[in-house]
């Protein structure tokens, strides 16, 4: 028998895209049980006919009175640096018990080994469907995963429209592209904020003209600028952008805002001239077409630039990273991907 756990945390806004996911292996399955963290949103995919639960609901029955069982980073083969991200990551979530003043991630990892370790054994789950693998229980998950020697994969919202992404390494900077990848490693060759200028130039191919350059943000809160880029949010983004290009040069600088996220030019750069936020009612497209180059952290607007034929610079590691060349920077006495 073939069973298999989808955990999808709380994505609701792809639902289409998550019942078109089941539907497709309905046939390769004897059960597929989808988990949410919460019961509000499992009612949701029950009314589509979904086997779904929620943490929120069953945690009481599967969480026993041995749940403080610590993840051992040498049984499991958990890289040290990798769980401790994950815990770093972690605070700035709520905990997904609820648990509004006492959280603490490692109890929280613990609890979730329990969980899924119970919950497995009683529906004799054989496959897993992880989203993310970088929360809490996506982490605990992978581990079990791991530890019981199940079939897991992991999954996440797809970098293209109507799309998934889905790899067994893990989503993001952590996937594993499965093809031979032949780019150049420049190990010592360092740009700083005069360089630059000139890798931007040869990039779009022009030297006489102010450039029109895009920087497409992210959410502020991405794990994937957490733990796979240099920086620590947004705000240190733009300032890298204004302090580093923007303020030396003669280049056109247009910050394309998530639609989750609403940041503002940092109030020392606000007298320059050439900065600016895209309007509310610019598709990316419209400011694709405005540009000649795009620099993002490791947005999936990424990716998304190569397919409209940009040159893209991308201060973070994706999965579309791996495909590109890569160059140091060197900023405050350190250098940076």
């Amino acid at each position: 028998m073939k069973n298999l756990l989808v955990w999808i945390d709380s994505s609701i806004k792809i639902k289409l895209k998550i019942i078109k996911l089941i539907n497709s292996l309905q046939d390769k399955f004897d059960n597929i049980i989808l988990i949410t963290k919460d019961e509000k949103i499992a009612s949701i995919y029950r009314s589509e006919f979904i086997n779904a639960y929620s943490i929120e609901k069953i945690k009481n029955k599967y969480l026993k009175e041995n749940c403080l069982i610590k993840i051992n980073i040498e049984d499991s083969n958990v890289d040290s640096d990798l769980l401790i991200q994950i815990y770093l990551l972690a605070f700035y979530k709520q905990s997904y018990f609820h648990n509004k003043f006492n959280f603490d991630p490692i109890i929280e990892l613990s609890m979730f080994k329990n969980f899924w370790l119970e919950f497995i054994k009683e529906k004799e789950i054989t496959h897993t469907l992880i989203l993310n693998g970088f929360s809490i229980p996506s982490f605990a998950l992978a581990c079990v995963s791991r530890s019981e020697d199940l079939d897991s994969l992991f999954w996440e919202n797809g970098l293209l429209p109507n799309s998934l992404f889905i790899n067994k390494s893990g989503v993001n900077a952590l996937s594993n592209p499965e093809i031979t990848i032949n780019h150049e490693r420049f190990e010592n060759k360092a740009f700083d904020n005069n360089k630059i200028k000139d890798l931007i130039n040869s990039l779009s191919n022009y030297n006489n003209k102010n450039q029109n350059i895009l920087v497409t943000l992210q959410v502020d809160n991405d794990s994937n600028i957490k733990m796979f880029s240099p920086f620590f949010g947004i705000n240190d983004f733009i300032y890298f952008i204004c302090s580093e290009i923007a303020i030396y040069s003669n280049f056109n600088i247009r910050f394309r805002n998530h639609p989750k996220n609403k940041f503002k030019i940092l109030k020392k750069y606000r007298n320059l001239g050439n900065i600016t936020f895209s309007g509310a009612n610019n598709s990316l497209n419209e400011d694709f077409k405005w540009s000649d180059l795009v620099i993002t952290i490791n947005s999936t607007t990424g990716i998304e630039s190569i397919l409209n034929k940009k040159p893209l610079i991308a201060f973070g590691n994706s999965f579309y990273s791996k495909f590109l060349n890569e160059y140091k920077y060197k900023y405050m006495d350190d250098h940076i991907c």
